[in-house]
């Protein structure tokens, strides 16, 4: 069966995208090591004077 998908070009398409998609998953944290949970209060202050637009966090 995989000599079948691999003798088609769209799979070995589809197995180059699902090895990239695993790739990214294993070294997931290597790439963002930030805490996606890791915030403060004022992360997404609501609009002041100061800020007409709200404001967002810079690291």
């Amino acid at each position: 069966m995989v000599r079948r998908v691999l003798a088609l070009t769209s799979g070995r398409i589809a197995l180059s995208i699902l090895a990239v998609i695993a790739l990214l998953a294993v070294l997931g944290p290597l790439i963002a090591p930030q805490d996606p949970l890791a915030t403060s209060d004022a992360t997404l202050a609501a609009t002041s004077g100061a800020h007409w637009l709200g404001r967002l966090p810079r690291s």
